[in-house]
Parts: C-alpha cells; sequence; structure tokens
C-alpha cells in the first residue's frame, strides 16, 4: 500500500525547494507559489509501459467550479515522442507514470 500523505508531503518538498530557473522554465510575473507548480514539473517526461519514455508538455485546464479537471499533453511536432503521441491519440487512454505518479 502506497502512503499517500508522505509521498505527497515528499513531492511538495521537492516542488517547493526548486525555482522555474532551476530547470530551464521562465520564472514569469504573477508568482504566488514557493518553488515549482505542478503543471511546471508535468512538463518533463513519462513513461509509458509499452511505449517507454515520452517528453511531453502538459497542462491542465480546470472548469470554473474546479470540480473537474482535463489534462493536455502535447510533444514537439517532428519528434520520436510526437509519433508516440499520435499513436497513443489512436489506441486510447493508457495509464501513464510521470514524476508525481500515475495519470489517466
Amino acid at each position: 500500500m502506497i502512503d499517500r500523505a508522505g509521498l505527497a508531503g515528499f513531492l511538495r518538498r521537492r516542488r517547493e525547494s526548486m525555482q522555474p530557473e532551476d530547470v530551464g522554465l521562465p520564472r514569469g510575473q504573477r508568482r504566488r507559489t514557493t518553488g515549482l507548480r505542478r503543471e511546471e514539473v508535468a512538463t518533463f517526461c513519462f513513461v509509458h509501459p509499452e511505449l517507454g519514455v515520452l517528453d511531453l508538455a502538459c497542462q491542465a485546464l480546470l472548469d470554473p467550479d474546479q470540480s473537474h479537471s482535463l489534462l493536455v499533453y502535447t510533444a514537439v511536432p517532428g519528434t520520436e515522442s510526437y509519433d508516440k503521441l499520435q499513436l497513443l491519440a489512436v489506441i486510447g487512454p493508457q495509464p501513464v507514470i510521470g514524476a508525481a505518479g500515475p495519470h489517466r
């Protein structure tokens, strides 16, 4: 069984200990978050159980009530990750394991 609270605390501390500049991301002007935002962490690579590593950007879109969110993954056209992402679009949703754990 996974200690979700312990994992969440660990991930939060890691995000807070890093700054956007540390990983090559722009800081932006309006920043209320100490360290990296969750969506900034999600811009790194993901591992698919069958396709391997995908270098993806991820953006979370929230509805006005914040009761639902939609994760949008993109890859640079012409890259191997782009081709793998196109394949995933054809075969349907699959679990993807990233730095923060499984995403669907």
